[in-house]
């Protein structure tokens, strides 16, 4: 078992290295930085060792800068004391956990306990406090404040199509320009805020006004 665990842990490491490997030769503070790492949040990976396929932006960054203060063996999980040993979430059930709860966010505790126990897939001798759960899902930010509405409630949320449209810029390939030089691309995108319908996007190879203008007209 042990290594089986030793292995498990090294596949965590180059996988975490390999989300960070474009960035490790980055300075903190970094213009663009956090824009990558925004970039690389909203992707979905083949987690080793979990169902879970998204990464968050903290989380990211967390690794990042592990690495930055101690190399490659910053990223190996941290051993455990009870490995071998039952545990009160074991691995298997925390990501059934989140897993629920991700797939239906106005699920109270309860019921995600709920929802994954009449799945068949944990065991019965396996005990899932609200409490432990809870602080599982808190943990990896699944949880609503207390003073949030169980709707969806964005800081701006239009009616209508129309009413609002929003711009963003997310970084893409990399493609030569006229003078054939390879250049890094941005692609600039308008979405409707009502609908989240995309009316318009188109690439260029800045994020200045003179390269937005004509995306906006």
């Amino acid at each position: 078992m042990k290594k089986d665990y030793a292995d498990l842990d090294q596949e965590v490491a180059l996988f975490r290295f390999g989300v960070i490997a474009d960035l490790v030769h980055l300075p903190p503070g970094t213009k663009g930085l956090y824009s990558k790492l925004r970039e690389k949040a909203g992707k979905e990976y083949v987690i080793p060792g979990s169902r879970r396929t998204a990464v968050a932006q903290e989380t990211i960054r967390d690794w990042l800068k592990k690495y930055r203060q101690g190399g490659f063996d910053a990223l190996l999980p941290k051993s455990r004391t009870d490995r071998g040993k039952p545990r009160k979430l074991p691995r298997e059930v925390s990501d059934l956990l989140l897993a629920a709860k991700e797939e239906d966010p106005d699920l109270t505790v309860p019921l995600v306990i709920k929802k994954v126990r009449e799945s068949g897939r944990v065991p019965d001798d396996i005990r899932m406090p609200q409490s432990t759960v809870y602080k599982l899902l808190a943990r990896n930010g699944l949880m609503r404040r207390k003073n949030e509405p169980a709707n969806d409630h964005r800081r701006f949320s239009y009616q209508y199509a129309g009413d609002l449209f929003m711009n963003d810029v997310m970084h893409g390939p990399a493609a030569r320009d006229g003078d054939n030089r390879k250049r890094k691309t941005y692609l600039i995108a308008f979405i409707d805020d009502a609908t989240r319908v995309i009316p318009y996007a188109a690439f260029a190879h800045s994020e200045s006004t003179a390269a937005f203008m004509p995306v906006f007209k």
